[in-house]
C-alpha cells in the first residue's frame, strides 16, 4: 500500500481553506480527512488527538465541554473513535 502523510504545518492551510469554503463537503470527504489520524489503519482515531486539532484550529467550546465520543485530554485511557 502506498501511504502519504502530512505534517500539521501542511495540513493547517488546507483545513483553513476548506473552512472558508461555502461547500463544506460530504460525509465521505470528512471520513477521508480523518483517515490521516488513523495511525493503525483500523478505522479508528484517537479522540484526544482530534480534540487537540479542533481546539488548535479555534473550536474553543470543545475545551470547555465534555462529550462521550470525545473525552477530555485528562482521560486515564486513550479511547478511540470509529471512523
Amino acid at each position: 500500500m502506498n501511504l502519504k502523510t502530512l505534517n500539521f504545518e501542511q495540513f493547517l492551510p488546507m483545513m483553513q481553506t476548506i473552512a472558508k469554503n461555502k461547500d463544506q463537503g460530504c460525509f465521505e470527504d470528512y471520513v477521508e480527512g480523518l483517515r490521516v489520524f488513523d495511525k493503525e489503519g483500523n478505522g479508528t482515531v484517537m479522540g484526544a488527538e482530534i480534540r487537540h486539532v479542533l481546539v488548535t484550529l479555534g473550536e474553543h467550546a470543545l475545551s470547555e465541554q465534555s462529550s462521550p465520543s470525545m473525552p477530555s485530554q485528562g482521560s486515564s485511557y486513550p479511547p478511540k473513535t470509529p471512523l
